[in-house]
């Protein structure tokens, strides 16, 4: 028997190395199935506007899904511009009120968003606690699973009023 594997050890070893190599590619068409499974898939005029707020420092995007209002997606420089990460929004939605000194207009922006249907854009700007104003537009995806938010830097704007 040991001679049967001397004489194969070539042939054996070469075997044992497409065997590992095998798994290595399955595991790998595996995690891709998966995320491809778990991917948001932002079409036609969504996935423009999405692309666009990735170009300037002074942008972020935020993907909620809409059936149990979960932020799934955060993008751009969401923590620099309003102190959270996607990880504090995902185990509490609300705790962006926490960041918000004051609105430009009379509701707050989770009144707003209670009241809104979906249907065009919901728009509302606030001063941060630490003195940055924000503009924020939310905007439902066509196939109306998820809700794309954009905030944007607006503080010079408001130091030139």
């Amino acid at each position: 028997m040991l001679t049967f594997l001397a004489e194969h050890i070539i042939l054996i070893t070469v075997a044992c190395i497409e065997l590992a190599a095998a798994g290595v590619l399955a595991g790998i068409a595996f995690d891709r199935h998966i995320k491809e499974k778990n991917r948001i898939n932002l079409r036609g005029k969504d996935s423009d506007l999405f692309r666009g707020t990735l170009c300037r420092d002074d942008e972020a995007c935020v993907v909620v899904r809409v059936s149990d209002m979960l932020p799934v997606y955060a993008s751009g420089n969401f923590r620099h511009i309003v102190g959270l990460t996607l990880e504090d929004l995902q185990e509490d939605v609300t705790c962006l009120q926490n960041q918000i000194k004051k609105y430009s207009s009379k509701k707050s922006f989770w009144e707003d968003f209670k009241e809104w249907d979906g249907v065009g854009e919901l728009i509302n700007e606030a001063q941060l606690k630490s003195g940055e104003w924000i503009k924020v537009i939310v905007r439902r995806s066509d196939d109306d699973m998820y809700n794309i938010s954009f905030f944007e830097k607006t503080t010079e704007t408001h130091r030139k009023l």
